[in-house]
């Protein structure tokens, strides 16, 4: 924004003969109005290269009061190294980010001076005001800030803020006073100028027994949100005044709109959070129906067909050696379809992951692979805490699938797994060395089940990524935040 743009700009100081400089903590000069660029001979751009204490002789310089309070005269030096007497004073913003500067070559009347500072003093509170409105999301908060800038930088004697709720209904936001009261006016005049300056989004002013009352409707795209009560002396409905109350208004209404968003999208990503742990609870609850289904009807048929066989052969043995053969083979399959259903239902079902946990889930995997002669080079560091539901559930069923996948399809013999903290939360990593495929061809064999462990982590907002190079391997890998603890998301 230039100089002389906007309510942030120094519109207040264009056309007068007082130069004015906006200066930053750390004394670069942020903004300067045209008599300032015209006095030291520099042009806007040029200026806000150059620092404060780049405009001061050496006796300036020496002047710690330069920077925190000072009135009087001081050499200056302009563009080509031109130097001139100045009438300066200095004041430091009321926040402590900076301080403003009024000068010019030959003195001027007492009272366009006073009006020049109010002015800056304005200009400061804008600035204080467009950085501690941005700087947080709660509407309390920001109401409470606005009152204080404004009872510092105008004739404010009381103010109100009140918005409208979700039901259309005007509440009271904040509330300040410098007389003590905090109660907003009252009377069917006071009443019907509200009224007024909502419906039209236009402000509204009256004054009342030789006190200004002011109305400036707070509009957030397009549509009014609320109204800014002000009340003070006369000198509230001065041009200055208003021009103030209005462009911090307009700042309240924007940061106050935004906080409003940040509001419902919290309310909204709880409840997404919330139809995400719901939704993995019945998958998993749908898991244990099938695998209890399994237990108690399949394997259970498997193991009391295996008991017959080895009844019927130890009873009825065939007489023939094939016969004797078949049979052995049918007995065996059975009690292979037998081990089997038992191994999908405890992967189904996994009873470890409840009672002991991800890390114990995992490493249990692990030993089955060994079992089955694999080289398992495993790798953890959750620690004794329990972590949420849903993220250990998330987990463990990457893992599986991975482990899975790296049994029927790797053509390795080995693998490692990695299962410890990360800067966003918690990170898991599956690889091996086999035979691998190309990105963005399907795998041989199908795809995996790779679009299932993608879905899964991120319906919990994680990463999940998939590197593999045929001939070279895969490596799997999810990655999922943990929930803030007043969140929720912790087990029931």
């Amino acid at each position: 924004m230039g100089a002389e743009e906007g309510a942030g700009g120094l519109s207040f100081f264009d056309g007068c003969l007082w130069g004015v400089l906006a200066v930053g903590p750390d004394g670069s000069i942020l903004r300067a109005n045209p008599a300032a660029r015209g006095l030291l001979g520099y042009s806007g751009e040029e200026l806000e290269e150059r620092s404060w204490a780049g405009l001061l002789d050496e006796e300036g310089r020496t002047l710690r009061s330069l920077e925190d309070g000072f009135e009087g005269e001081i050499e200056l030096s302009g563009k080509d190294e031109v130097s001139f007497r100045a009438e300066v004073s200095v004041f430091e913003a009321a926040d402590g980010g900076g301080f403003g500067v009024l000068f010019r070559e030959a003195a001027g009347e007492d009272a366009e001076k006073e009006g020049l500072l109010e002015s800056l003093r304005a200009l400061m509170g804008l600035h204080e005001a467009g950085r501690v409105l941005g700087s947080t999301l709660d509407d309390a908060e920001i109401g409470q800030r606005l009152l204080e800038i404004l009872e510092r930088t105008s004739s404010l004697t009381a103010g109100e803020i009140s918005l409208y709720d979700e039901s259309g209904r005007l509440y009271t936001l904040s509330a300040a006073g410098k007389d003590g009261t905090q109660s907003p006016a009252s009377g069917p005049e006071v009443e019907s100028l509200r009224e007024a300056a909502l419906e039209s989004g236009e402000r509204q002013a009256l004054c009342l027994d030789g006190h200004a009352v002011l109305f400036v409707p707070l509009l957030a795209r397009g549509r009014t949100t609320g109204v800014l009560e002000a009340r003070g002396p006369r000198s509230l409905l001065e041009e200055r005044s208003v021009d103030l109350l209005s462009s911090l208004g307009g700042q309240a209404a924007t940061a106050l709109e935004n906080a409003r968003l940040y509001g419902t999208l919290a309310r909204h990503e709880q409840r997404l959070q919330e139809l995400v742990e719901r939704l993995v609870g019945v998958q998993e609850e749908e898991r244990r129906r099938v695998a209890r289904e399994v237990h108690d009807g399949l394997t259970q048929v498997m193991v009391a067909v295996h008991q017959h066989l080895q009844a019927f052969s130890r009873d009825c043995p065939p007489e023939s050696v094939e016969g004797r053969e078949r049979l052995g083979r049918i007995a065996e399959l059975v009690q292979k379809t037998t081990e089997d259903s038992r191994r999908i239902t405890a992967g189904m079902r996994p009873t470890v992951l409840e009672d002991f946990g991800l890390a114990a889930a995992v490493r249990l995997e692990i030993e089955t692979l060994r079992e089955e002669g694999w080289r398992v080079a495993y790798t953890e560091d959750l620690g004794e805490e329990r972590l949420p539901e849903t993220v250990e559930i998330t987990l463990y069923r990457v893992a599986q699938e991975a482990l899975t996948n790296v049994r029927k399809h790797a053509l390795a013999d080995s693998v490692t797994v990695l299962l410890g903290r990360s800067e966003q939360g918690l990170r898991l990593e599956v690889r091996d060395r086999g035979r691998g495929f190309e990105p963005g061809a399907a795998p041989e064999g199908g795809s995996m089940g790779l679009p299932g462990m993608q879905d899964r982590v991120e319906l919990l907002g994680g990463e999940f990524l998939v590197e593999s190079r045929r001939g070279s391997g895969t490596r799997v890998s999810a990655e999922v935040s943990l929930p803030a603890p007043e969140t929720g998301g912790g087990r029931g």
